[in-house]
């Protein structure tokens, strides 16, 4: 199939492609979940200064509004600590959707999209977004991100939700390099395929980043 692939499009463009994309997947996952040991970079959860406790042991019904309580909770946190504003808010997919699904008394949802002109909602959807930019909620721009953990806690149920001030993390990325190896496997005609390139992450405050957890960041139930 290699060597046979038209010369525009063929499948070495499939396999790099994907390759490339696994490499973006994994430095993403670094950034938010490194040890800072074993050849990984201080990650966002590692690194952050403050952790936000939210307990709450039946999140469901209104639950958006004790959890948005809790971001500008953790929002004041940065405010107070690092004496400047966060400028962005990272949460889990199933967060987002969670939140953008929950409504007040009257059944009205709280989250409402932003072609829709929203008055006095908690928070604005700007995309269907799988990851990246996905709403508004204090102002502040709302990303989603599927590298969240979700597995922390006693019960290995938890999504975490981050909020930082981005643009004292420095992520450094040199270019990156695809190789395709034909001598690796030529016993039996096959091909080693490969992408790398070079990273570093640098969390300048600790006090830049803060962590929101607890049993009321379970599972969500929709």
């Amino acid at each position: 199939m290699f060597e046979q692939s038209p010369m525009a499009g063929g499948i070495d463009k499939v396999i790099l492609s994907d390759l490339a994309a696994d490499y973006a997947r994994q430095i993403g996952s670094l950034v938010i979940n490194g040890t800072g040991a074993a050849g990984q970079p201080t990650g966002l959860l590692t690194a952050a200064a403050s952790t936000i406790a939210y307990t709450d042991a039946t999140p469901g019904f209104m639950g958006a509004g004790k959890l948005y309580a809790k971001i500008g909770q953790t929002i004041q946190q940065i405010q107070t600590t690092r004496y400047l504003a966060p400028t962005v808010i990272v949460m889990h997919p199933r967060r987002w959707a969670w939140c953008a699904v929950q409504v007040d008394t009257a059944g009205r949802a709280v989250i409402l999209p932003n072609d829709n002109g929203p008055l006095n909602a908690s928070a604005v959807q700007m995309s269907g977004n799988a990851e990246g930019y996905v709403g508004k909620m204090f102002g502040l721009p709302v990303i989603v991100d599927p590298n969240i953990p979700i597995i922390l806690g006693t019960g290995l149920n938890q999504d975490p939700i981050i909020v930082m001030k981005a643009d004292d993390t420095w992520l450094y990325e040199g270019p990156l390099n695809t190789q395709v190896f034909s001598e690796t496997f030529s016993n039996n005609l096959s091909l080693f395929a490969r992408v790398y390139a070079y990273f570093a992450l640098a969390n300048r405050l600790g006090s830049s980043i803060a962590v929101i957890n607890g049993t009321g960041l379970v599972a969500p139930t929709f």
